[in-house]
């Protein structure tokens, strides 16, 4: 699998787990934090994300139109439409390493 998207976004690749370990975080928002980060909601975005392939890659795309959330994105293979795309609020981004370019 090529390891860049190519897109008007600039797409840069992220880690996977950190991306995860983000998503886990904002799903439990509702908790008090230091119960936002479980073993238990990691493995539920792990098993989700790679559902179609264990073959996985992750991605920031950095689209200016965003104002309170990221674009990310979870590729399983080279096919166009192979890829998850959810929002995460900026404010839980910035708890992670998901900014590689320094832009936030």
């Amino acid at each position: 699998m090529n390891t860049y998207w190519n897109n008007e976004y600039n797409a840069v690749p992220i880690d996977f787990y950190e991306l995860v370990k983000a998503m886990a975080y904002q799903s439990n928002l509702h908790l008090k934090p230091e119960k936002r980060l479980t073993e238990d909601a990691i493995n539920k975005y792990i098993k989700h994300y790679t559902q179609f392939s264990r073959n996985v890659d992750a991605y920031r795309f950095y689209n200016p139109s965003f104002e309170h959330t990221i674009e990310v994105g979870v590729r399983f293979s080279n096919e166009g439409p192979h890829y998850f795309s959810p929002l995460l609020k900026k404010e839980v981004a910035k708890k992670f390493k998901l900014d590689p370019l320094n832009k936030d």
